[in-house]
């Protein structure tokens, strides 16, 4: 047993990527101390702001109660900020988000962003990641001087106050919705901790675009007056995961901290997540609480997982974790519980989203990484570990920290809570003394529906929670459990079937740029126009012509895009849905008569087993295949033609799953074309559109041109 953790703990390329300084470090619970803290500070910019996120919402308030004389809303403010300053760059990096994601998400993000704001906003959308993985690192540096690393996201349903108080009127959405308790947690620093961030964010950067951005010059303490350092001059370890992608290496510093830490706690570990998925860190745990003088561990999260597919999957995998360490604490040291705060419907929960982690009175974390395989090897996280180095006023302010999150999830003081830690010399028992079963806010055990067979599904689809990276090809092959090697044959037979069309659209893209075609449907665009808007069958016909463009591979999205720009949301939702599910069905049909013997070459062994997996689950795995981009609209039609796919099981799982993108595409295309209009967007606005479009179809492109590589490979 080690003496605890200490500076040896942070291990510059083992278990954090820098251990460096901070001169002031505040931890902030909850939204309102965080997004106050942080307008305070970005106001305080003069030379770099960075805002690396999950997702962003342009118009999320960072004050709510306050009228600092200043635009409340994310992006008005940094517009103001720019326009005050000259000498201010705002980078603003959100992943390019899978469209499962896009109910969730605020329409046209590089519209938002871009074309309405000043031009040194610099907005990208960051897709630098391998097929399954998301750009979850969450951090904030203005000036290289001040960084915030944590789970708080810039967007909506993120704000609550400590008190998590039902009915709060201030926690609402931009668009007015309100919605339950958010309970999470980050950290700010300065000194070398916050340029060394600052370093991290501009590579990101930097993999992202190709362009390396200039570094501030540095000099300015833009550290908010009102925010009271919690610590000073301490050590602190910042611990990144990255998947291998491209030229850049595997980094899983996030999971070694996790490793090193639960093996160097003497008396108590503690934790907050929004999971506990991670079958590998809890058996870390499950070894410790095996030990006859291990330490205790004390695990909060959110009573259910946010929303059924959450539930049914994470909340599957966190049950069995969860049963592995009941069964091995035999000594009654380990509590897992969850917020109860009285007041809300029954279906509403504090929904635990912090990642935070105590051990002894000489290590805190906070950070974006979960307890969940996706954060120790597939999604990009930030992590940050404060080491005491047996500096007694650390040890406190480590102590007081973890001592004010159980005092505000059991309804009480800080100060109670470390009394009846020092009466009692148990993490475990101080929560039994002070927990009030009757109380409007207390802590309550954490129940599980455990069903082994449903955490056994989710393992045998593997992409929900996996631990490494899943290539596009492993996670098609996933649906057959007994694939067997495709045959070998010729190159010619194996790439035809995409060779042919993409021929095919070459010399329609020639007849339109070298015979008189092009400016002869330019010409009669508008008629066509009025045609479709204005008689009971010019629908039926848009239908027909949108089945028409997509069946020749033009990528649906596109299509979908240009129909929305024409003919707006009323007509041009039901037009592009069932035009999609026109084409797909043309496809499918296509695969099942006429390409069948192609498609099985090209797939070889691997397509039969396939097509027995989407066969026994046909809907579902259509309507998924639909809205997780796994491969191109037109292929997936194909192979399901080629399968055993019911008829009626492709239909309605494509109607099921094209529906959601269609009517968000749609609304956001009818949404630039009334803008455009009104005269209100500039070119910039209609050059974002564009590159919206190019980046689907360059996706398509890129899926087919990997696709061919992988035929030759097979053939060789």
């Amino acid at each position: 047993m080690t003496d605890g953790p200490t500076a040896p703990l942070l291990r510059e390329g083992e278990t954090c990527w820098r251990a460096v300084r901070a001169g002031r470090a505040a931890f902030l619970v909850d939204g309102d101390a965080f997004f106050s803290a942080l307008a305070d500070t970005l106001e305080n910019a003069h030379q770099s702001i960075w805002l690396l996120g999950w997702d962003f919402h342009s118009e999320v308030r960072l004050r709510r109660d306050e009228d600092g004389g200043r635009p409340a809303a994310l992006v008005p403010l940094l517009d103001e900020l720019v326009r005050e300053r000259p000498s201010l760059n705002v980078h603003v990096l959100a992943w390019d988000f899978a469209m499962l994601y896009a109910l969730e998400r605020e329409f046209l993000p590089l519209l938002q962003f871009g074309a309405r704001t000043h031009r040194r906003i610099h907005f990208e959308m960051d897709s630098a990641q391998p097929t399954t993985a998301s750009q979850h690192q969450k951090i904030v540096v203005v000036d290289d001087a001040v960084a915030f690393v944590g789970g708080f996201d810039l967007t909506a349903h993120r704000w609550d106050t400590r008190d998590h108080t039902p009915d709060d009127p201030r926690r609402v959405t931009p668009a007015g919705r309100a919605y339950p308790p958010f309970h999470d947690v980050q950290i700010a620093v300065d000194g070398e901790a916050a340029a060394a961030i600052g370093a991290l964010a501009r590579e990101r950067w930097q993999r992202a675009t190709g362009h390396p951005p200039e570094e501030p010059a540095g000099g300015s303490d833009p550290w908010p007056e009102r925010l009271v350092p919690d610590v000073r001059d301490v050590r602190v370890g910042i611990a990144p995961t990255f998947p291998a992608y491209g030229e850049w290496p595997e980094v899983r510093e996030v999971e070694a901290l996790y490793r090193e830490s639960i093996a160097a706690a003497r008396r108590w570990i503690y934790l907050e997540n929004q999971y506990l998925t991670c079958e590998r860190v809890g058996e870390w745990l499950a070894e410790r609480l095996r030990e006859p003088d291990g330490p205790e561990v004390v695990f909060v999260g959110p009573r259910e997982n946010s929303g059924w597919l959450e539930e049914s999957t994470m909340g599957a995998l966190r049950s069995r974790v969860v049963r592995r360490l009941r069964e091995a604490d035999t000594a009654d040291r380990l509590r897992i519980l969850h917020p109860h705060r009285e007041g809300l419907a029954e279906a509403e929960f504090v929904n635990v989203h912090s990642k935070v982690m105590v051990v002894d009175d000489d290590f805190a974390r906070v950070g974006s990484s979960n307890i969940s395989n996706r954060s120790l090897g597939v999604d990009s996280e930030c992590d940050l570990g404060l080491v005491s180095d047996g500096d007694e006023e650390i040890r406190r302010a480590i102590a007081g920290f973890r001592d004010d999150l159980l005092a505000e999830h059991l309804g009480t003081r800080a100060e109670a809570v470390a009394r009846e830690l020092a009466r009692t010399g148990s993490l475990v028992r101080t929560i039994d003394g002070l927990h009030d079963e009757t109380s409007e806010h207390t802590l309550r055990r954490l129940e599980i529906d455990d069903r082994p067979e449903a955490a056994a599904a989710v393992d045998r689809l593997g992409a929900i929670d996996p631990e490494h990276p899943i290539p596009l090809e492993e996670l098609l092959q996933r649906f057959a459990d007994d694939a067997g090697e495709a045959p070998s044959a010729g190159l010619a037979r194996r790439v035809a079937p995409v060779v042919v069309p993409l021929l095919g659209i070459a010399a329609l893209l020639s007849l339109w740029q070298l015979t008189p075609l092009g400016e002869q449907l330019r010409a009669a665009l508008p008629g066509a126009l009025a045609y479709f808007q204005g008689t009971w069958h010019g629908p039926l016909v848009a239908v027909a012509l949108f089945t028409l463009v997509s069946v020749l591979l033009v990528p649906v999205t596109a299509v979908t895009a240009a129909t929305g720009l024409a003919l707006g949301p009323v007509i041009g939702i039901p037009v592009a849905w069932l035009g999609s599910i026109a084409s797909a069905w043309i496809g499918y049909a296509a695969g099942r008569l006429l390409w069948r013997d192609a498609v099985r070459g090209l797939a070889g062994d691997r397509l039969n087993a396939l097509s027995r997996r989407l066969a026994r689950r046909g809907i579902l795995a259509t309507a998924l295949l639909r809205v997780v981009p796994v491969a191109p609209f037109m292929v997936v039609n194909l192979v399901a033609g080629a399968s055993h796919v019911r008829a009626s099981d492709f239909v309605v799982g494509t109607a099921l799953g094209v529906l959601p993108g269609t009517v968000l595409i749609v609304l956001g295309a009818g949404a630039l074309r009334a803008a455009l209009a009104a005269g209100d967007v500039d070119d910039r606005a209609v050059f974002l559109a564009n590159r919206s479009l190019e980046i689907d179809a360059s996706d398509s492109l890129a899926l087919v041109v990997r696709g061919l590589a992988l035929a030759h490979e097979g053939a060789n």
